[in-house]
């Protein structure tokens, strides 16, 4: 039988409880029937204690009290007579009243309340004939009256003696009854155990173990590792993991699909760029030839067309060496050469390379730091990256103004900075600058370049474990900068 999540959870609670229920009601039960053996014991013992009582004052005064006074015309009889008398009739109503639920009980003591009526009756009539000096007369009631209070006797011996049969069968029943309530407790508790053991095995089995398997998925699921075989199952948790394998596998379907799709992208993007360099290299031999006049001096009209026709040749030759790199960077097949480097062997050649670009603009590159501390770092790819934010710098800055270049030192990391005069960028677009094909300025300027390099640059900079920003305010430039870790010689054994 399959049960739900909220089933087994009103199973675990609903089980103890009702098994704790039978155990309370069932000791309940005995408890309140040791009780009632009890209270049937304690009665008949109070029975034979008044029997015991009542019999000792009849004896006492038909014995003890008569023939001591019977011949003596003494006062004092009188007295004690009516006073045992009077403790007979007490000690008869306590018997009455303590034996009246019980039918045979009450009876009974009708029956011993008519033979001592009858007792007294013979014992008044022996006392007034003594009195009336009519001895032969006395002497007769005088032996019914032995005779009544021997039957007085025989009755009260029997009626304790059933008292005391009663006593000793209750007291029997009542041992029985504790026996057993200590046999409920002990079986109680070792059955509350074994249930509470089960059903934490049961629970254990049925839900915690399988949600042990559950987050393990989740764990193998994150790591690219296969999945568990489902559960089993139809509750919460069976539902939960068959949704579990169904993501999975869209996921991994998804995933093989982005491989896909990454892979036709990265062999489009590698068909174009080849497709593309060929005819832009041979593009660039053949405006080399005009312009060393192989083929006649250009009038100033065409020297003016065949330099607009270079500078176009040669921004589609970076966009189309960016495409190839940025393909590289996100295959991860750029491996880098890291060795201990200064940073100046990074700057200086860096500044060099722009320097065409540079003058172009009519754009100072000035370095203002003198520091020279020792980077980690793949030189080659480093320069590349000063390159790509010094020619960002240049390519925003007004003409006649000049690109700062400098460094700064941090405890763990080496920070380049690159300080341009040029329009600043807008708050809103600083978060994105460094995303691809991703430009800030007028549209004059987004027109000479891809929006690559800012990209190839943090790709860069992250493979080196460092980082890589932009500080910037409208209307009074920007400032990009890069850290990367610092060289630490390591310690001298």
């Amino acid at each position: 039988m399959k049960f739900s999540l909220p089933q087994k959870a009103l199973i675990l609670v609903a089980v103890p409880l009702v098994f704790e229920l039978g155990f309370v009601g069932g000791l309940w039960i005995l408890l309140d029937q040791a009780e009632k053996e009890r209270v049937r014991e304690a009665h008949a013992r109070d029975v034979s204690a008044h029997l015991s009582a009542l019999t000792r004052l009849l004896l006492e005064r038909e014995t003890g009290i008569v023939v001591k006074h019977l011949s003596e015309n003494n006062p004092q009889f009188k007295t004690g007579f009516e006073d045992i008398t009077a403790k007979i009739q007490e000690q008869y109503n306590i018997l009455k009243d303590i034996c009246k639920d019980n039918e045979r009980e009450s009876a009974q003591m009708e029956d011993f309340g008519k033979l001592r009526t009858t007792l007294d009756t013979h014992f008044n009539k022996a006392r007034l004939f003594m009195a009336n000096d009519q001895k032969i007369l006395a002497l007769k009631e005088w032996v019914i009256v032995q005779r009544l209070i021997g039957d007085v006797h025989n009755t009260v011996v029997r009626l304790v003696d059933e008292q005391e049969v009663i006593q000793q069968q209750r007291k029997a029943v009542l041992s029985q009854y504790r026996a057993q309530v200590n046999t409920i407790l002990i079986l109680g508790v070792l059955l509350n155990i074994f249930i509470a053991v089960g059903l934490a095995i049961s629970f254990n089995r049925s839900t915690t173990k399988r949600l042990k398997v559950l987050m393990d998925n989740t764990y193998r699921l994150a790591v690219g590792v296969p999945l568990h075989e489902p559960l089993s199952g139809e509750d919460e948790i069976g539902l939960i993991d068959s949704t579990f394998h169904q993501m999975a596998e869209a996921l991994t379907e998804a995933e093989q699909e982005r491989a896909h799709i990454e892979q036709l992208k990265q062999e489009f993007v590698q068909m174009v760029s080849h497709d593309l360099r060929a005819p832009v290299s041979s593009l660039q031999m053949f405006h080399s030839i005009l312009a060393k006049g192989d083929f006649g001096e250009l009038d100033e009209d065409g020297k003016k067309h065949l330099a607009a026709a270079e500078e176009n040749t040669e921004r589609m030759f970076t966009l189309v060496s960016d495409l190839l790199e940025m393909e590289k960077l996100e295959s991860g097949t750029i491996r880098l050469d890291r060795r201990p480097i200064e940073v100046e062997t990074v700057i200086e050649p860096a500044v060099i390379a722009v320097q065409g670009a540079a003058k172009k603009r009519r754009v100072e590159v000035d370095i203002m730091s003198n520091e020279n501390p020792k980077i980690y770092g793949d030189r080659e790819r480093l320069i590349q990256v000063a390159v790509n934010l010094i020619t960002n710098a240049i390519k925003f800055s007004p003409v006649d103004s000049s690109v700062l270049i400098s460094v700064k030192e941090h405890p763990t990391q080496i920070e380049i900075r690159i300080s341009d005069q040029g329009a600043g960028i807008a708050p809103e677009l600083q978060a994105e600058i460094f995303e691809r094909f991703k430009q800030s300025g007028s549209k004059e300027d987004q027109a000479k370049g891809a929006g690559l390099g800012l990209a190839i640059a943090r790709s860069l900079v992250e493979l080196h474990e460092g980082r890589i920003g932009v500080e910037s305010e409208l209307g009074k430039g920007s400032t990009f900068w890069f850290r990367v870790p610092r060289y630490v010689e390591p310690p001298v054994v």
